[in-house]
């Protein structure tokens, strides 16, 4: 573990590369159907959400998305859940880092989880934190963090 990574930054790696270990099969199946895919098709979420989040996949699923611009294009047909859904996935994993950063600052600093919560994404935001907790004030301030006391 390096310094700069946190605990649950190695957690998710080991994770991920568990993952891609058991997902060959599909892999194999999606490079054969792009290489002859059919004029039209049905994505879900979890294929169209790579396009935006580097994981195992990715590049697949650009490839067939790039099946849009052919001659003659392709179909590529979702439903309107799939625009929530996608949604849905990128709320979830900003939350995630979100609290990943939260629980880092609050070993660090010895912030309450709620406290590092707010500081977290003031940091996220590159803004001050306004506070009328004087302690938690104190603390932002001696770690070298923007905290502005309301009185």
């Amino acid at each position: 573990m390096s310094e700069n990574q946190s605990a649950s930054e190695i957690l998710t790696a080991t994770s991920y590369e568990r993952r891609a270990r058991f997902r060959p099969r599909t892999h194999c199946w999606l490079r054969a159907c792009i290489s002859d895919p059919p004029e039209t098709f049905v994505v879900d979420a979890s294929v169209g959400v790579k396009l935006f989040l580097d994981e195992t996949g990715a590049d697949e699923a650009e490839r067939l998305f790039a099946l849009l611009g052919r001659d003659p294009p392709h179909v590529i047909a979702v439903p309107d859940l799939f625009f929530i859904e996608c949604a849905n996935v990128f709320r979830s994993r900003v939350h995630r880092r979100l609290m990943t950063a939260a629980l880092d600052l609050a070993l660090v600093h010895g912030l309450s989880v709620y406290d590092a919560t707010y500081t977290a994404l003031a940091d996220r935001l590159g803004v001050p934190l306004v506070t009328a907790d004087g302690k938690l004030a104190k603390k932002l301030d001696e770690g070298g963090r923007k905290a502005i006391l309301l009185k």
